[in-house]
């Protein structure tokens, strides 16, 4: 069952960044006092489910195009692993670009391949 944040996108008009933002540094909180590997991967699992509303198909291409193009400005892929702490690989969003999450650095956390086909068991299906 997927947690149903807000029916309206007030984000696409520039408008909802405050509580988006507020959202995703309670999400943080709970991250950093999990030292645990298996508690952070749920964490991160519980995040991926919420929907913070439901993005547009042409909206998510105009976001997914836009990140392809500034990724490297928005995150540097070359720190650690905020889960298993192994070097960093990919650019995971907090909150998906199809659940109405942003292309903002508050909202991306670097990952290593292995910890991020965990959190999307589709991945591994795929491997």
């Amino acid at each position: 069952m997927e947690k149903q944040i807000s029916k309206r996108s007030k984000t696409e008009h520039g408008r909802g960044l405050g509580k988006h933002r507020t959202l995703v540094r309670k999400f943080r909180a709970l991250f950093v006092k999990a030292f645990s590997r298996d508690v952070r991967i749920e964490l991160l699992r519980e995040m991926a489910k919420i929907t913070y509303y439901n993005a547009k198909p042409s909206t998510l291409n105009r976001k997914r195009k836009k990140f392809n193009k500034v990724k490297a400005k928005i995150v540097r892929v070359d720190g650690f692993c905020e889960v298993c702490g192994n070097n960093a690989e990919i650019r995971h969003h907090i909150i998906q670009l199809n659940h109405g999450g942003m292309n903002k650095r508050f909202n991306i956390a670097l990952l290593c391949n292995g910890c991020h086909a965990e959190i999307h068991p589709w991945l591994k299906a795929a491997a």
